[in-house]
């Protein structure tokens, strides 16, 4: 069965192109009446992939322009004008101080200065003349960012041009006088009258927003932990729009000095005086991706207020701390010696039960969720929380083959404590049963426990207390290496997933398949994935080629004592 072709994809001289008819109701203000975009791909399954994204983006420009020309038109005086001007070049001269503080190279140095001297000239040239036409671009990208209806060529429009021109002329003075060596701190951003939301209303409001009813309890502690700051350390009825990059920079030297567990260790202390008794104490604070992850809870927060015009800009923008251990280092896989010592010990050749007894020698050979979650995560790359959460019904059979589906429940099933979660939109994929899970009767486990009626697969598998099947299997996870003697070096139960990830580089497998069977991306999301035509016949001949020649597995075949 032929697939329609999209209606937006067109090939010229070989290479693909979106092409858009802009809205008759929308060209006078869009300036033109359709717009041509290279795909930069001259492949059809590429190009269908990505026409659907570009398209996407198209329409949502398109929806912008309207929502601003549906608004009333409106007019803007010079203070109004350059306070928004100066806010828009105040992201220019922010990335430009970033971007120095992680190093240029001679390269970029040189382009560097050679783009400065090109605006100079050209932006000084037009505010000589007052020739706003050079910057229409950004004059459109303030009023879609505020939802202003301007019209072109009213007053007010030139008022906006005129000071966004001075503006830039004057951030581009700023940062030529950055690169000749000169000390120029970024400005502050311009203030507006404290007035309107407090902080209190703004997480009040952010937690009943509809987008975060599906938030999972261990998602929510998360977010505690930064209302407490910002409730303690900014004050509850402080406007946000009064919130500064200063305020955030402080909040993230608390989080940087905190114990871990600090709110069930010290419940009745304060944020600071928790700080000031892990310093007296000597205890050890919390990791840098932890600060970085309370860090990124709060950047939403204010990401959500500047989305819903609470305030201007968002003050946590980019505010993080540096990680010392680089991110593929921080587990390693299992080394050979590892994965022998677990799959061969008490559990996988006799114990004595399932329970305590699973590290000591004994005639039982348990095959409940202990048993299988370590294999399919080394035969598939499935995280912890998704093997453990697998459901009977996600083992279909596509294209002919048995497949695997990854995926969260959809809106409003379940109760929140047996809500089903993946990590990403690109976690949601399906993966070929390997070979390997088969001979070792997988598939013959999930029939038994549909004859049985169960829902879960690993039925004998509990939730915690934050809903995550993840939390108590972890925990046991990390006795059981130890008992078995494989604990040595940065390992855990994510080091499976990184033997996979190995297993696939050695088979050879294309990056865009490797992604497909891991549910890695590279923040292209779901589309990375799903829209290639990867069919399950496909990808089970890739998963065949994931091996780990030196582990012998055969005593756990079903039938072998």
């Amino acid at each position: 069965m032929n697939v329609p072709r999209h209606t937006r994809l067109h090939r010229r001289n070989g290479t693909y192109y979106l092409r858009a008819a802009v809205p008759e109701e929308l060209r006078p203000a869009y300036g033109k009446s359709e717009v041509w975009k290279s795909l930069r791909t001259k492949d059809p399954k590429e190009a269908a992939r990505l026409v659907k994204v570009e398209s996407l983006k198209v329409d949502q420009e398109f929806e912008a322009l309207r929502k601003r020309l549906d608004g009333p038109a409106v007019d803007i005086s010079v203070s109004e004008a350059e306070r928004l001007a100066a806010l828009h070049v105040l992201d220019w001269i922010e990335e430009d101080e970033e971007a120095r503080m992680e190093g240029l190279s001679d390269h970029d140095y040189r382009k560097y200065a050679e783009a400065l001297d090109i605006v100079e000239a050209g932006n000084g040239d037009a505010l000589a003349r007052g020739d706003i036409s050079v910057i229409e671009f950004e004059i459109d990208e303030v009023l879609d960012r505020h939802s202003l209806n301007i019209p072109k060529g009213s007053p007010g429009y030139r008022r906006l041009g005129f000071a966004l021109l001075k503006a830039s002329v004057r951030a581009n003075d700023l940062l030529k006088a950055r690169h000749a060596g000169k000390v120029v701190d970024t400005p502050a951003a311009p203030s507006l009258p404290p007035k309107g939301l407090t902080m209190s209303k703004l997480i009040e409001r952010y937690m009943q927003d509809p987008a975060r009813a599906k938030l999972s309890e261990k998602t929510k502690d998360g977010y505690k932990v930064i209302f407490r700051l910002l409730t303690e350390a900014i004050g509850p009825e402080k406007p946000v729009r009064s919130i500064s990059r200063e305020d955030c920079r402080a909040l993230r030297e608390l989080l940087v000095a905190m114990p871990p567990n600090a709110t069930k260790r010290f419940p009745n202390a304060t944020i600071q005086e928790v700080v000031e008794i892990a310093k007296a104490r000597g205890l050890p604070a919390i990791s840098a991706g932890s600060v970085n992850s309370y860090l990124n809870n709060l950047s939403s927060i204010f990401n959500y207020a500047v989305e819903e015009e609470y305030m201007d800009k968002n003050p946590a923008k980019g505010l993080q701390v540096a990680e010392n251990v680089k991110k593929k280092d921080k587990k390693h896989p299992f080394t050979m010696d590892q994965l022998k010592a677990i799959f061969n010990a008490p559990l996988y050749t006799g114990c004595l039960n399932d329970g305590n007894g699973y590290a000591t020698r004994g005639n039982v050979r348990p095959r409940g969720g202990r048993f299988w979650v370590p294999l399919l995560s080394l035969f598939t790359g499935m995280r912890l929380n998704e093997c453990c959460q697998l459901d009977v019904t996600d083992v279909k059979t596509l294209d002919g083959v048995a497949c695997i589906l990854i995926r969260e429940d959809s809106e409003g099933a379940g109760d929140d404590g047996d809500r089903k979660r993946v990590k990403s939109e690109a976690g949601e994929r399906f993966v070929p049963v390997h070979p390997e899970l088969e001979r070792l009767g997988f598939l013959a486990h999930v029939a038994a426990m549909k004859d049985k009626d169960e829902k879960r697969i690993f039925p004998d598998l509990p939730a915690g207390a934050n809903g995550y099947y993840s939390d108590p299997f972890s925990k046991w996870f990390r006795r059981f290496l130890d008992k078995a003697g494989a604990k040595e070096g940065k390992v855990s139960f994510h080091s499976f997933r990184h033997n996979y990830r190995d297993a696939l580089r050695e088979a050879d497998i294309s990056r865009e398949r490797v992604r497909a069977l891991g549910g890695w991306t590279d923040g292209g999301g779901a589309e990375d994935i799903y829209g290639k035509g990867l069919k399950a016949s496909t990808l089970r001949a890739e998963i065949e080629k994931v091996s780990y020649p030196d582990l012998d597995l055969s005593h756990l075949y079903p039938g072998r004592a």
